[in-house]
């Protein structure tokens, strides 16, 4: 028999190894990997640019509000578009809508006016909203990247919560949904721009650095006046902060102030050419405290007070009010326990900025609180008045410093002065303290942002937090009047012209010498042709206020109504002796000399009408003269005119 053949034995399956393949990571994308590459600094700018811009998008959906019309809309010269520019670099800021006998020199927001008009056309407001919202986040990141490098990049945190601060602030929205307020914007963005470029040359030494620090330190001098507080901060920041050299401190302050007297004497040279640096004096209704006979310690006494509501509206903004004439802040005195209340913390605040200067040259809150101190110090009403007596947007520049203040007040008792600045992004204390506040900050400049939509919601809304402000009742009750003629229900519209009087009858309850509104009432009354009233109010704002044009012309056309010639061409002459552009007075002057048979006269006054406004009434002014013509016997003028006249409107009649 055959053996049987053994089955071979399995081989061992092979022992599985214990070690695991390493995992390998997935690819970064390019984008990923440059976003990790990149330094924190520049992700916080990329965070509070983003933040800014989201918190402000609501903004476009504004219109056109409040001093718009003098700068945007109304503004001869910024209407020529590029044309235009020249003419705004060499004259007085109002030239373009109103001749001012005391005006400033502000044209770098009207030069970006007039480009925005050049490019996109006029009635786009939406440009100028977007502009303001790319510009303010501008001025926070120049804000965040100076802060941090102020104290060598050692304090970022500091930085970015002041910065995020600042741009969440509802005080601001005053000037980032006001587009004339770009000028305010335009200001602060050059001036940190400067103060980062001043940083570079301490470093460096690079004289580009030096030089274009000092350019955009000059467009922050022609943005607004506001910069003339920045020598002050300057020579602060690079003598006691950034002291790498001595020598290069100086250069940056002495140009600073070289910059500064530039502008004073372009300015003086500008305003001087056009005699509107004539100092008339502050007029009362603008800021009360120029009021005549007020006793000076009054006086003293209710800009401390003011300065103290600053300080309360920085911490705890609430109101936030578009104007703040009289009666908004009483006058008061000394012993009222509120003005020594704001006059302690002030003083308070400049021996604890000198103390901790002496004790530490480079103290956080010692800059902050001098900032705040030196930059607030234009606006109070102590120094020299100016013309107002309380505005949100004065606190621009100032906000820095009680951002600052506040930010290291976190910096101090969330992170224990920098001891966790590695780790400070995911510090939970600190985001427990700051969020809710940047969250309540946020929310109330959203809703703010929404009440400038125009010009009667936003006085609706602040009429209600300030009934006894005569300004605000005026404005309100103008919002209401030029309403009044686009509605179409007779009920609505009698509705508008009433609250629309109410407002205007409350406004001169007020302050009684309120020659705009008279005014404006007895256009009111005029509307609805209620003649015999509305006469009394145009009597009386002229006889406060005799440039008043609106008042005399409507004198006049009411006299010329009633067929009262000769007092119709006196108010009409009044009228375009203060306003000589005004085509209506000048076609209506004609008609009343034409109805007393003075044809020369009323030809002499069609034919300005024609050279003011060619197109007035559907081009009449050129019938009416064709006609005249031939009434005096002068057929080849008269024949001119009548071919110009069927030129233009073929309907006219012969």
């Amino acid at each position: 028999m055959a053996k049987q053949q053994r089955p071979l034995p399995k081989s061992p399956a092979p022992a599985q190894s214990k070690v695991q393949p390493a995992k390998v990571p997935p690819a970064k994308t390019k984008t990923e990997g440059f976003f990790n590459k990149m330094p924190l600094a520049y992700k916080l700018c990329i965070a509070l640019a983003v933040i800014t811009i989201a918190l402000n998008l609501n903004t476009l959906l504004n219109g056109f509000v409040m001093d718009d019309i003098m700068v945007v809309t109304d503004n001869t010269i910024v209407k020529k578009g590029f044309a235009g520019i020249g003419k705004l670099l060499t004259t007085p800021h109002m030239r373009g809508y109103i001749k001012l006998g005391n005006d400033t020199y502000r044209p770098l927001s009207l030069v970006f006016f007039a480009i925005e008009n050049g490019i996109f056309g006029p009635d786009h407001p939406w440009v100028g909203h977007l502009v303001n919202v790319l510009f303010y986040a501008g001025c926070v990141v120049a804000l965040f990247l100076f802060l941090n490098s102020l104290f060598d990049g050692k304090k970022t945190a500091l930085a970015f919560v002041a910065a995020l601060l600042f741009a969440v602030h509802p005080i601001h929205t005053e000037v980032v949904a006001n587009i004339k307020s770009s000028d305010e914007i335009l200001c602060f963005f050059f001036a940190f721009l400067a103060l980062n470029l001043f940083n570079r040359y301490m470093t460096t030494g690079a004289w580009q650095n030096l030089a274009a620090g000092i350019f955009s330190l000059f467009l922050s001098f022609i943005s607004k006046e506001s910069a003339i507080t920045l020598p002050a901060v300057i020579a602060l920041t690079y003598f006691l902060y950034i002291r790498k050299d001595t020598t290069r401190a100086m250069v940056i302050t002495a140009s600073s102030v070289l910059v500064a007297l530039t502008f004073l004497f372009i300015r003086h040279s500008v305003l001087q050419a056009y005699q509107a640096n004539i100092s008339n004096g502050i007029n009362f209704i603008d800021n009360s405290l120029a009021k005549s006979g007020l006793p000076r310690t009054e006086r003293l006494a209710t800009a401390v007070l003011i300065l103290g509501d600053y300080l309360k509206l920085l911490v705890i903004p609430y109101p936030l009010i578009c104007d703040h004439s009289y009666s908004s802040i009483p006058f008061t005195g000394f012993g009222n326990p509120l003005v020594l209340l704001s006059g302690v913390v002030y003083l308070g605040m400049l021996v604890a900025a000198v103390f901790l200067l002496l004790k530490n040259k480079r103290d956080v809150w010692a800059w902050g609180i001098l900032f705040f101190l030196i930059t607030i110090s234009l606006f109070s009403n102590i120094f020299i008045l100016i013309g107002s007596t309380m505005a949100d947007r004065f606190m621009f520049f100032p906000s820095v410093g009680i951002c600052v203040l506040m930010a290291a007040a976190a910096d101090k008792w969330l992170l224990g002065n920098g001891a966790e600045t590695a780790s400070w992004p995911g510090n939970k204390r600190l985001w427990m303290v700051i969020l809710p506040l940047v969250l309540i900050y946020g929310s109330i400049t959203y809703s703010r942002n929404e009440d400038w939509k125009d010009n009667v919601t936003l006085y609706k809304a602040d009429i209600g937090k300030d009934p006894e402000n005569t300004r605000l009742n005026y404005y309100y009750g103008c919002s209401l009047q030029k309403q009044y003629p686009d509605e179409t229900d007779p009920v609505v519209k009698k509705q508008i012209i009433d609250d629309c009087k109410a407002h205007l009858k409350k406004s001169l309850e007020i302050y009684p010498s309120n020659s705009d509104s008279h005014e404006e009432l007895g256009v009111a009354y005029f509307r609805v042709n209620e003649y015999d009233s509305a006469m009394p109010e145009f009597y009386t704002a002229l006889r406060l206020s005799p440039k008043k044009v609106n008042a005399s012309a409507n004198l006049g056309t009411i006299y010329m109504n009633r067929k009262v010639y000769d007092s119709a061409i006196k108010y009409y002459d009044m009228t375009v002796k203060h306003d000589p552009s005004h085509a209506l007075a000048y076609f209506n002057l004609a008609v009343c000399y034409s109805q007393i048979l003075k044809y020369d006269s009323a030809i002499v006054d069609f034919r300005r009408a024609i050279d003011i406004a060619p197109d007035f009434d559907e081009y009449k002014a050129f019938q009416y003269t064709a006609i005249l013509y031939k009434t005096i016997g002068r057929q080849d003028s008269a024949a001119y005119y009548e071919k110009l006249a069927r030129q233009y409107n073929p309907k006219l009649q012969f």
